[in-house]
């Protein structure tokens, strides 16, 4: 029995099989061709539409309320101030006592208080910046820092060849 007459137009099995895998490959090749064609075609120019006026109104800003200057209040007589110690009422070598709460209390005032050349101005009205407490070369040393080897390192299942390779301190800290 010839193996060849149960096939359609008397061709062998293995011919069969490149023929489709041809046609499947010219298929494919014309396909993408006429996707590329497609879409490179130029696009149809959009219509731009009308350019409509551009108006802006400014406005003036409201004048600000009127100051009115008030009268000072009067303040309760002060008790006599105690005299200023003499040459003669302090020992030889006492020196003057400086007061370090007062000299807070005043620097805490003038920090707190605005700036007067800003008051009245958008720059018065932006909140202060905030206290830096670390300088910029702290936070430039405190990042160098080595990071820790069983954190992770990158590699997965390779992970042993990247420290092999890895130089000495300049990776990962055991």
């Amino acid at each position: 029995m010839n193996a060849t007459r149960d096939l359609p137009y008397g061709a062998a099995p293995e011919h069969r099989q490149r023929m489709r895998i041809g046609a499947g490959i010219a298929a494919s090749i014309v396909l993408h061709a006429l996707l590329l064609a497609w879409s490179r075609q130029p696009a149809a120019p959009a219509v731009p539409a009308p350019a409509q006026p551009l108006t802006v109104h400014l406005r003036a800003a409201p004048p600000p309320p009127p100051v009115r200057p008030t009268a000072p209040q009067p303040q309760p007589p002060m008790p006599p101030a105690a005299p200023a110690p003499t040459a003669a009422d302090t020992p030889a070598g006492a020196a003057p006592r400086f007061d370090l709460d007062a000299a807070r209390s005043t620097a805490r005032k003038f920090a707190n208080a605005p700036d007067p050349t800003k008051v009245g101005t958008a720059m018065g009205r932006l909140p202060p910046p905030p206290l830096q407490t670390e300088s910029k070369f702290e936070r430039a040393i405190k990042s160098a820092k080595r990071r820790d080897c069983k954190d992770g390192v990158p590699g997965g299942l390779l992970a042993p060849i990247f420290l092999a390779m890895d130089k000495k301190d300049s990776g990962c800290k055991w």
